[in-house]
């Protein structure tokens, strides 16, 4: 699927999977036994789509969903479906994703220690309350401000099957066409 054809079927709240080969993505595919590295949610606002996401080193971002494609171009890259409770909630997911784009540097940070939460709870399948977000665990707080519950902490690869579950996952295809 193209960028075009992913941009007409997004919705807010709907998601990327990243299937990473860095050093940083293969840790945190070891860690939580699962092929999916990183996660971002697509964002509207007005008629400009963004991705919302939390990077390790970086915290939170957010980035022209034009520009988040072609910058990660390279990566195997897969497009998913939020659950119909938080698709049917647009005004949720921005207040909700956008309340830490307002936030204070602490909330913007990425949670190195979160990761250990993540990695925890998938041990114990239970839910380990997070302050500072990662990737998954921030589209976790979205959803679940939108009605959704996902009964633990979530990393990447949850993210995914759970959006599998709402519709067939769906790998970007970067358009080549003009490109040496």
């Amino acid at each position: 699927m193209t960028y075009e054809e992913i941009r007409a079927r997004a919705v807010n709240g709907d998601v990327v999977g990243v299937k990473g080969t860095g050093v940083f993505s293969k840790v945190i595919q070891v860690m939580t036994k699962e092929e999916y590295s990183h996660v971002a949610m697509f964002v509207w606002h007005g008629t400009g789509l963004w991705l919302y996401e939390f990077v390790e080193g970086r915290g939170y971002q957010c980035t022209p969903s034009s520009q988040w494609f072609e910058i990660r171009s390279k990566q195997k890259i897969f497009f998913g479906k939020a659950p119909v409770t938080v698709r049917g909630k647009p005004d949720e997911v921005l207040r909700a994703s956008s309340s830490f784009r307002y936030g204070g540097n602490l909330i913007k940070r990425y949670g190195v220690l979160s990761l250990v939460k993540v990695w925890f709870a998938q041990i114990i399948k239970k839910d380990i309350p997070t302050h500072q977000k990662v990737c998954s665990t921030f589209i976790q707080f979205v959803w679940e401000a939108c009605g959704f519950d996902l009964k633990q902490t979530a990393d990447p690869g949850d993210i995914m099957r759970i959006s599998t579950y709402y519709g067939d996952l769906v790998e970007f295809v970067p358009d080549l066409a003009g490109q040496s």
